[in-house]
């Protein structure tokens, strides 16, 4: 799936359409966030992200030098569906609601433990578009393992952090 990954192009980039946002592509575990008509939502350990332009999490991304991916998702969600699955979460909480909560309840499936099953579930689907690369360079080699355990204790040291 990652041997077809584009780099980031900022004058063809259509962000008007569907696209599944993984932040620090590259890290145990990525942080996942979703897009639509330009606007990005995002479940965190602190809150979460509605209708942030999605203008400003690339230049976010960019500035910080964040290895990002852009997956085009091939359904087309309309913004109030993406405030519907976002609306029943306030924020993670370790061992019960990680970022793809709201995801999966946006397209309709059973828990997914981790985002790789998300990404296999979609594929097989053929709901899967371009796959597109910000400050990824050739040595990117996909998603690095993780287990649940990993997201939850990641989400478990956030909480503590906050206190």
């Amino acid at each position: 799936m990652f041997d077809r990954i584009k780099p980031f192009d900022k004058e063809h980039f259509d962000s008007a359409l569907n696209y599944l946002w993984v932040l620090h592509a590259d890290k145990v575990p990525p942080h996942v966030g979703i897009s639509t008509a330009g606007k990005y939502f995002s479940l965190k350990h602190n809150g979460k992200d509605e209708h942030l332009p999605i203008d400003r999490v690339i230049e976010l991304v960019e500035r910080k030098g964040i290895k990002t991916l852009a997956i085009r998702l091939m359904s087309n969600y309309s913004l109030g569906e993406l405030e519907k699955a976002f609306s029943g979460f306030d924020t993670t909480f370790s061992n019960e609601i990680t970022c793809l909560a709201p995801i999966e309840k946006l397209v309709v499936r059973p828990k997914f433990e981790k985002l790789e099953a998300l990404l296999i579930d979609l594929e097989l689907r053929g709901e899967l578009g371009e796959i597109i690369g910000v400050n990824l360079d050739e040595s990117y080699a996909g998603i690095p393992f993780y287990t649940e355990a990993d997201i939850h204790k990641r989400l478990q040291f956030l909480e503590n952090v906050k206190e």
